[in-house]
């Protein structure tokens, strides 16, 4: 399942607003996309770069999915570290003619939720069967 992150403004001051608040959660394997909004004051995204010195948590880098840069894609890694943090650059192409930068930011949320959800099945199977033979004896003490 996508995470879509939509530019819904492009601000005078060369920031962006987006749909996440610029901090975007997302697990490992999921695909990121980019989509710019109509009415956004945003023309294009000329570019989508991991900064300097962060982590990179993509197995396919930020690209463009479409002609005109209104829609970038990437993927996140599935050996991506729990919780790693890796700050970008989104480059875009403003009404204006102008070319402006916004700093976001992506964390890899744990995707260990699957081990847990098979201990609490077993708790519940045991409770539920461990129940049922104590009813059981009840029924067959009368």
């Amino acid at each position: 399942m996508a995470i879509t992150i939509k530019i819904e403004k492009g601000n005078l001051n060369g920031t962006l607003k987006l749909s996440d608040r610029g901090h975007t959660k997302a697990k490992k394997g999921r695909t990121i996309k980019w989509k710019i909004k109509d009415k956004s004051n945003v023309t294009s995204i000329l570019n989508i770069q991991l900064k300097d010195n962060t982590t990179d948590i993509f197995s396919r880098l930020p690209y463009k999915d479409d002609e005109d840069g209104s829609k970038w894609k990437a993927e996140i890694d599935e050996d991506a570290d729990d919780y790693a943090e890796c700050e970008y650059s989104i480059t875009w192409l403003g009404d204006d003619g102008k070319t402006n930068t916004h700093d976001p930011k992506i964390t890899v949320m744990p995707s260990g939720f699957a081990p847990l959800k098979l201990l609490i099945a077993l708790v519940t199977i045991f409770l539920g069967f461990f129940s049922w033979q104590l009813l059981r004896r009840k029924i067959n003490r009368k």
